[in-house]
């Protein structure tokens, strides 16, 4: 990792983050956040909140039950869009996405 600004994003079933780091310890905990963050998505079980505005997605969460720790959940929300839809009257559609948590290899 070099001296320069990162960025890291995770993507999953809709659900998209963005996080900066700046200096390499920063960037060492901002990646193995994300890591783990997507391990424990794709092990589950976990559910993604997709909140749409015609055809825009404007609001996601993610949360995800790793086996023996508490329930994690992070959102992530465009509000400039979200607010323009709201002040217009129109209608939020909800959809919600669940996985079942992997089976475990012997």
């Amino acid at each position: 990792m070099s001296a320069s600004t990162e960025v890291f994003g995770l993507s999953f079933a809709g659900y998209h983050v963005a996080e900066f780091a700046y200096d390499l310890e920063e960037k060492r905990e901002v990646l193995e956040d994300k890591i783990n963050e997507a391990v424990a998505a794709v092990l589950g079980p976990t559910q993604v909140l997709l909140e749409w505005a015609g055809q825009e997605v404007v609001r996601s969460a993610i949360s995800h039950d790793a086996l023996g720790e508490p329930s994690a959940q992070f959102t992530t929300s465009f509000p400039l869009p979200r607010l323009w839809w709201w002040v217009r009257g129109r209608r939020f559609r909800r959809e919600v996405l669940t996985f079942p948590a992997l089976a475990k290899a012997e």
